[in-house]
């Protein structure tokens, strides 16, 4: 649910994704799981394609995460590999996933125009 102002905020709040295009009002933002910035419903596209990469960032670490420690840590409990070996799969598969997160951001840094529930915005952050 997409919405810009009070009368919608019940709706938004009871949707599986709402979100607020502007900044009129704390309920607007509160009810909201996003907020854009500004009102242009080009950006609704956006997050939409941000959610989806997202969506794939996440599937591709789980593999990866699975992966390795799937596969390193039941060889060295069996003795065929070296448990040292085993923990630098782990540090690997923990380090792809962090450089494979880091997509994330930079494309965040793009300027998606979106903040996420619960991060405070500058321009609404007191002094």
């Amino acid at each position: 649910m997409v919405g810009d102002g009070l009368n919608d905020a019940a709706s938004r709040a009871q949707a599986d994704v709402g979100m607020s295009m502007g900044t009129r009002g704390n309920l607007t933002r509160e009810v909201s799981d996003i907020t854009l910035l500004d009102e242009n419903p080009a950006k609704i596209l956006s997050v939409i394609r941000f959610s989806g990469l997202a969506s794939r960032i996440i599937r591709q670490n789980l593999f990866f995460t699975l992966f390795y420690n799937g596969l390193a840590i039941p060889l060295a409990i069996l003795g065929v590999l070296n448990p040292l070996i085993a923990v630098t799969a782990m540090f690997a598969s923990s380090l792809s996933v962090i450089v494979n997160t880091l997509r994330i951001t930079a494309r965040n840094r793009t300027g998606m125009g979106c903040k996420p529930r619960g991060i405070p915005s500058p321009e609404l952050s007191g002094p």
